[in-house]
C-alpha cells in the first residue's frame, strides 16, 4: 500500500502567467484542486516540498492530505508539469478523492526484463506502458504492479488481461491493450514475424476504427432554450472515426494499410493528429519526432493509393472510348489530369478551381478530401505551441491549410470534470479559453462549410447541422425524410431577432417571422418550424 503524505497549500487569489511566474520566484508552485463535483480551487504549494515528494517512487499513486485554510483535502497528484531543462515541478493538478473506489495510475515494474529469453536472443524490450490505470480502494492503493517478464520471447506481447493484479484492484479499461513487447533488432527474425511487426508499430495494431460521436458546443442553443423554457436540450453532433495510423508502404498493403485506407474513403474530411511533443515513455514507430515527415508519409501514401485507383479507372474507361460517349470522353480527360497531378506529387484537392469540386468528389479519391492538422503538444505548450508547431504552421501556410494546437493530456483531464463551471475554471488555470476539442470542431465546421439551424419549443431545443447553401426542403429532410417529401413552407425567425425580442411570440408580433418556400437558402442561426403534408 502507498503511504499517505501531508502537504501545506495556500489559496491563490490571482491567476494568469504573470502571477504564476511571481509564485515560482518566491519558491512556490501553482496548482489546482478539482473533481468530485466540488469547486475548482487554485492553490500554491512549496516547491521544495512538492519536488521532494515528486522524486519518490510511485508518487502519482500516492494519496496526499492537502491542508488548506484549516481543512484537509484528500487528493491525488493527477498531472505534473516539469521544467524542460531542470526537471523542477512547475504546476500540479490535484484531484479530490471522495468515492471509496478511484481510478488510479499505478507504476509498472517489469521484473526480469534484462534476463528475458527474448533479450538473450538479441531482442529489444519495448515498454509501451509504464503505468496502468486500475480501480482501487483509496485506502489500499498499491505502490506498483510487478510483472515477471523473464519468460517473454521475441515477438511476444504482454497484454493487460494476462497479468496478475494486486489484491482488491481491477483494470479500469474494459478493452484489452498491450503493455510491452520484445521486438527483434534489425537483422534478427522474430518468432511470429507478423506479431512482432504489429508490436513494433504499436499505434497501428488496432485495425478496426473507433467511432466517437461528439456534441457541438454552441452557446446560441443554450440561450434559445433558456428563453423558450425547453425541457430538453439536444445539441448537434459530429462523428469522429479514430483510424489507426499509416506507415510508409501502406498503399501497397504494408502494416495492414489497405484496410486503413478503406476506412478513410468513408469520411468527409481528414483530421491528421501530428505528434509535437517529446516523451520517452510514448514510442514512435520510427523512433523520432518529426511532424512534417509524419504528415508527408500520410499524404504520399494517400496519393499513391489514389494513383493506383485512377490508373485502373483510366484503363477501363479507355477500353470503351470508341463508343463515342461524350461523358466518358470528359471523364477520361479528367482522370488524365488527376493522374498527372498525382504523379507530380500534388494531391487531388489542388485541382479544385481548375475543375469543379463536384466533379472531383465523384471520383471518391482520398486526397480530394479536405484536411485539418492537429498539433498534439505537452501541457506547457498548449497556449503558444513550440518549435515543432512552428514547422507545421509554415507547412500549412504553404499549402493554404489549417491547423490547431491541442494537448491530449489536458483534454483527458477535462473529460473527467463533471460541470461546465469546473471545466471553465480548469481551462482558466491553464491560461486557455476553450478546449482543444472545441477548436477542432470549429475548424471542421469551417473546413466543410457547415452551419446550424434550430428547432425550438417547450419540449426541446434542438440544433441541426447543414451544408451551407442547401434549400429549405433539404434542411427539413435532415430532421425526417417525410418533412422533405411533403414540404409546404418554413416559418423562420433569425437567431438575433429571437434573442432580441425575447422569443417566438414577440418576434411574431414584431413581424419578424418569415414564411419561406422551396427556393429559400437556409441561413446559419435560423430558428425554424417546417410545415409539411404527407
Amino acid at each position: 500500500m502507498s503511504e499517505v503524505l501531508e502537504l501545506e497549500a495556500t489559496l491563490r487569489e490571482n491567476f494568469g502567467t504573470g502571477n504564476a511566474r511571481d509564485l515560482r520566484r518566491k519558491g512556490y508552485v501553482p496548482a489546482v484542486i478539482y473533481g468530485a463535483g466540488r469547486e475548482v480551487l487554485a492553490v500554491s504549494v512549496a516547491e521544495k516540498e512538492i519536488t521532494k515528494y515528486y522524486r519518490k517512487p510511485g508518487f502519482i499513486s500516492t494519496v496526499i492530505n492537502l491542508k488548506l485554510d484549516g481543512n484537509t483535502h484528500k487528493v491525488l497528484p493527477k498531472e505534473i508539469q516539469l521544467h524542460p531543462v531542470t526537471d523542477i515541478v512547475r504546476h500540479v493538478d490535484f484531484v479530490n478523492l471522495e468515492q471509496k473506489v478511484q481510478k488510479m495510475q499505478v507504476p509498472i515494474v517489469y521484473e526480469g526484463k534484462d534476463r528475458a529469453l527474448g533479450i538473450k536472443r538479441g531482442g529489444f524490450f519495448n515498454i509501451i506502458k509504464r503505468t496502468i490505470t486500475l480501480l482501487c480502494d483509496v485506502n489500499n492503493i498499491p505502490k506498483n504492479v510487478t510483472i515477471d517478464v523473464s519468460n517473454m520471447h521475441i515477438g511476444q506481447s504482454l497484454k493487460a488481461k494476462n497479468i496478475i493484479l494486486p489484491e482488491g484492484t481491477k483494470l479500469a479499461a474494459q478493452s484489452d491493450f498491450i503493455l510491452a513487447t520484445i521486438i527483434g533488432r534489425k537483422g534478427n527474425k522474430a518468432e511470429g514475424e507478423e506479431i512482432a511487426a504489429e508490436a513494433a508499430n504499436y499505434p497501428f495494431c488496432t485495425i478496426e476504427p473507433n467511432l466517437g460521436r461528439v456534441s457541438v458546443a454552441d452557446e446560441r442553443l443554450q440561450k434559445l432554450a433558456s428563453i423558450a423554457g425547453s425541457a430538453k436540450i439536444i445539441p448537434a453532433y459530429i462523428e469522429f472515426v479514430d483510424i489507426a495510423g499509416l506507415v510508409k508502404g501502406a498503399s501497397a498493403g504494408e502494416g495492414k494499410g489497405n484496410k486503413f485506407l478503406s476506412h478513410i474513403k468513408e469520411v468527409d474530411a481528414i483530421l491528421h493528429v501530428l505528434r509535437c511533443f517529446e516523451d520517452d515513455d510514448i514510442t514512435h514507430v520510427y523512433n523520432r519526432i518529426d511532424p512534417i515527415e509524419d504528415a508527408e508519409i500520410i499524404e504520399t501514401e494517400l496519393m499513391l493509393a489514389d494513383l493506383e485507383s485512377v490508373e485502373k479507372r483510366l484503363r477501363n474507361a479507355e477500353k470503351h472510348l470508341k463508343s463515342g460517349d461524350k461523358t466518358l470522353k470528359e471523364q477520361v480527360e479528367l482522370l488524365k489530369e488527376v493522374q498527372s497531378s498525382l504523379q507530380e506529387g500534388r494531391p487531388v484537392r489542388d485541382l479544385i478551381g481548375t475543375y469543379s469540386k463536384a466533379s472531383l468528389d465523384q471520383l471518391q479519391l482520398l486526397t480530394s478530401k479536405p484536411i485539418l492538422y492537429a498539433c498534439n503538444v505537452s501541457e506547457k505548450d498548449a497556449v503558444l505551441g513550440n518549435k515543432l508547431t512552428k514547422l507545421v504552421d509554415k507547412k500549412t501556410q504553404a499549402e493554404n491549410a489549417k491547423y490547431v494546437i491541442i494537448s491530449s493530456k489536458i483534454e483527458a483531464d477535462i473529460a473527467v470534470l463533471e460541470s461546465p463551471e469546473e471545466k471553465l475554471e480548469f481551462l482558466n488555470s491553464m491560461d486557455l479559453t476553450e478546449t482543444g476539442l472545441n477548436k477542432i470542431i470549429k475548424e471542421v465546421y469551417n473546413l466543410l462549410d457547415l452551419k446550424s439551424f434550430f428547432t425550438i419549443g417547450p419540449k426541446e431545443a434542438h440544433a441541426w447541422t447543414f451544408k451551407n447553401g442547401i434549400l429549405a426542403p433539404r434542411a427539413a429532410g435532415i430532421i425526417h425524410t417525410d418533412f422533405e417529401k411533403g414540404f409546404i413552407r418554413a416559418e423562420i425567425i433569425s437567431y438575433n431577432d429571437y434573442i432580441n425580442l425575447d422569443g417566438e411570440a414577440k418576434a411574431k408580433e414584431a413581424g419578424k417571422m418569415r414564411l419561406e418556400g422551396k427556393d429559400y437558402k437556409m441561413q446559419d442561426g435560423d430558428v425554424v418550424h417546417f410545415r409539411f403534408n404527407v
